[in-house]
């Protein structure tokens, strides 16, 4: 579905800015599939982040606010990646937030990520290129190592 107008330029300005964050971390030789933005879920704090996709690897960017970088990011190839959950894959049964999150652990470190998109109804309000990255990164997921 093709977005129009004012909130389809913030959307570009928003991916432009996404891709600018985490250009520097993506290894030579591989470019960028898909990027999107996540919030991180920890057990007292949420922070803002850019996750792209390569052929080879999974970056993760820290960001402030203004979608400017916040920090080091982290190139996970993906045989470092254990996924635990993938929109309630491997989540059985159970309803609530795993439904609406990528989980995963990577270098001793677990990652829980919420995401625009993912279901159908998230679906109409996430932009085209959001939509692209997600299913980008889903399909990176699924391919690494349960």
């Amino acid at each position: 579905m093709r977005r129009m107008g004012r909130l389809s330029d913030k959307h570009q300005e928003i991916e432009r800015r996404l891709r600018e964050a985490i250009v520097h971390a993506v290894p030579p030789g591989e470019t960028i599939r898909g990027v999107v933005i996540g919030n991180h879920q920890r057990t007292f704090s949420v922070s803002l982040w850019a996750l792209g996709v390569t052929e080879q690897h999974l970056v993760l960017q820290p960001l402030d606010r203004k979608y400017v970088p916040n920090g080091a990011a982290i190139a996970l190839h993906s045989d470092e990646i254990e996924v635990g959950n993938i929109f309630g894959d491997g989540a059985g049964l159970s309803i609530g937030k795993k439904t609406q999150e990528l989980r995963f652990s990577a270098r001793g470190e677990k990652y829980k990520f919420m995401t625009l998109g993912g279901n159908m109804l998230e679906n109409l309000f996430a932009s085209d290129g959001q939509l692209d990255g997600l299913d980008a990164i889903v399909e990176f997921l699924r391919a690494a190592k349960r």
